[in-house]
């Protein structure tokens, strides 16, 4: 029996639908790609536009000079006699300066032929095909979504499904040994009971495998795992 989920606490298919829209790294990745695609443009319009360079430079330079100057100087001697001498004085002259400078210039291309034009035009083509591959993309990612939704519900139900027929087939086996015990049947029906439960068992492994891969599929487009979905509902009951 399939078991039942409080709507409140179910994962519904809208919101299935709007956690792959913005989780699924399909469109990320597609996002990011128109985004770098954007930057082409102002890229392309940067030609209209003038060019501006400027240089600046600055340093420090030292400067230290040492020179040799003779003074005349005059002594009195013991006997007061005046005398001139002369001596020779060496004197350091330091320097220190900051030169600096700058130059900015700034063109304007009057005119190219045309490249840039074209080049704008050409960056705008680029994101239009960016955008139209990303509208693309979120399509088929929320198609993907929609059928993982309905897969997981699909094969939980044939799950349970195959689960109650064991426990009916379990029931016959049971039923017909009872009966072959009474000898109202043969060994022959007591072997085909027994191959309908076999069969029925390999069955159910089979739709757990399936809801398995289903929930697989829903994990990698989704991003959740679908622990609690709610039914879904047909487009006309909407």
């Amino acid at each position: 029996m399939i078991s039942t989920v409080a709507p409140g606490s179910a994962e519904t298919m809208s919101g299935a639908l709007a956690r792959a829209y913005t989780a699924n790294p399909v469109l990320n990745a597609q996002r990011a790609q128109v985004r770098a695609v954007d930057e082409v443009v102002p890229q392309a319009l940067s030609g209209y536009r003038p060019r501006v360079q400027l240089q600046a430079d600055a340093g420090v330079q030292f400067q230290r000079e040492r020179s040799l100057e003779e003074q005349e100087i005059t002594v009195r001697g013991a006997d007061g006699e005046e005398e001139e001498l002369t001596v020779q004085a060496r004197r350091t002259r330091r320097q220190t300066t900051l030169p600096r400078g700058a130059e900015l210039s700034i063109e304007q291309n009057l005119f190219d032929g045309g490249r840039t034009r074209n080049s704008v035009r050409q960056a705008e083509s680029q994101v239009l095909a960016a955008r139209e591959t990303l509208r693309n993309s979120e399509q088929n990612v929320l198609l993907d979504a929609a059928t993982a939704y309905m897969d997981v519900l699909r094969d939980q139900a044939l799950l349970d499904l195959q689960r109650a027929n064991v426990k009916l087939l379990e029931e016959t086996l049971y039923q017909a040994r009872e009966r072959y015990t009474a000898g109202q049947i043969t060994t022959t029906d007591v072997a085909q009971a027994e191959a309908r439960l076999a069969s029925g068992r390999a069955q159910v492994n089979l739709a757990a495998a399936n809801l398995s891969t289903s929930r697989g599929r829903y994990r990698q487009v989704i991003g959740a795992e679908p622990r609690a979905l709610a039914q879904g509902v047909p487009v006309a009951d909407k």
